[in-house]
């Protein structure tokens, strides 16, 4: 299994856009430069197209909101517990102004969370 690439960081919008996108993740699939989009609850999200690629914009709705879709850039680099994203997303939400913004995401973990990966291997 890879490692999950996830967005840490989420900037643009207002804050309901960026909880939204913060702690989703991507995952490679098994075919190298080609992953999958999850939420933040580790559901996969379905994409257009998929597998998203780099540099490859893609478009989806998550799973509460089928209203609101969202559109997503990301630029991949590195691999393994190195792998790191970045990108831009805009949403269609008309209630807000400036509904787009970037973002940046990797594969490592929060301190806890390998502190946790440590205490248990």
């Amino acid at each position: 299994m890879s490692d999950k690439i996830k967005i840490k960081t989420v900037s643009g919008g207002n804050s309901e856009d960026q909880d939204d996108l913060k702690n989703c993740y991507f995952e490679e699939t098994s075919t190298t430069g080609q992953y999958d989009f999850y939420d933040k609850h580790g559901n996969q999200v379905e994409t257009t197209p998929t597998p998203v690629t780099s540099g490859t914009q893609f478009t989806f709705s998550f799973a509460d909101d089928r209203l609101e879709v969202w559109t997503i850039t990301a630029t991949f680099s590195g691999t393994g517990n190195q792998a790191t994203a970045s990108g831009t997303w805009l949403n269609n939400a008309d209630e807000f102004a400036n509904d787009d913004g970037s973002f940046q995401a990797d594969a490592k973990g929060t301190p806890e969370e390998e502190e946790a990966s440590s205490a248990s291997a």
